[in-house]
């Protein structure tokens, strides 16, 4: 098996299994496997080592901003009622998971959405084993826009599957980019297919729910079609 390295775009993959635990661990002493005695008989297994360095090469791969490497949901302090109900969601959604809907972080700039969902895809890596990707929407439509130019080793393919097949995907401040019909495109392509696998996404954001004529709406930036999606796959909350 195969574990494949997350977050960064096209990354190479990580031959996890494969790789040597740490010279210091006294019960495989470098090499990832211990013995251990299964009916009378004495077997090699995986190391705790092992899953413990698999857990921190995942968690480190997922792409979660440096100011929020180290947030916890223990650590996520309600200000407010709306918080609190959020925090809640973000439990829920832990501990039904791999059930497949996210949710929508919604609410005005420091209002701690990003928090929360860095807090809750550490969560699922960490406690679930999850494969995850924290991304900016922003930064997710740049980075393709670059494969246009031929800038970067990443192919649009590439990215494309990266956002698609992770086990949680992050997308923190989607609509924050100037609309147009190439970006709803995009963004709507990345939530039609995590929609049809089954996939759960947690979005933030600081659109509103109002009528389409609204440049804060949701269905100005995104477009009506993903916005169905949207509330077909996810929960929705405002902070």
């Amino acid at each position: 098996m195969t574990w494949t390295k997350v977050g960064k775009i096209a990354p190479p993959p990580i031959e996890l299994v494969d790789q040597a635990g740490p010279p210091g661990c006294p019960d495989c002493h470098g090499s990832g496997w211990k013995p251990v005695t299964v009916d009378g008989v004495e077997r090699l297994a995986r190391c705790g080592c092992w899953g413990e360095r698999r857990q921190t090469h995942a968690l480190a791969a997922a792409g979660v901003p440096a100011r929020y490497s180290h947030a916890r949901l223990g650590d996520y302090q309600p200000r407010s009622e709306k918080q609190t109900l959020a925090l809640a969601a973000a439990k829920r959604f832990l501990k039904a998971f791999p059930a497949t809907r996210g949710l929508w972080l919604a609410g005005a700039p420091g209002a701690g959405k990003t928090h929360l969902a860095a807090a809750t895809l550490r969560s699922a890596i960490a406690g679930k084993a999850a494969a995850g990707v924290f991304i900016g929407a922003g930064e997710l439509l740049h980075t393709i826009r670059r494969t246009y130019q031929g800038a970067g080793e990443a192919t649009e393919l590439s990215i494309y599957r990266r956002v698609s097949e992770a086990d949680v995907l992050v997308l923190d401040d989607i609509g924050s980019d100037k609309p147009s019909e190439w970006a709803q495109g995009t963004i709507g392509a990345i939530v039609n297919g995590r929609y049809n696998a089954n996939r759960p996404t947690i979005f933030t954001t600081t659109l509103v729910d109002v009528e389409a004529d609204d440049s804060r709406s949701i269905r100005f930036n995104l477009g009506v079609r993903t916005r169905s999606r949207i509330c077909e796959m996810c929960t929705w909350i405002e902070l």
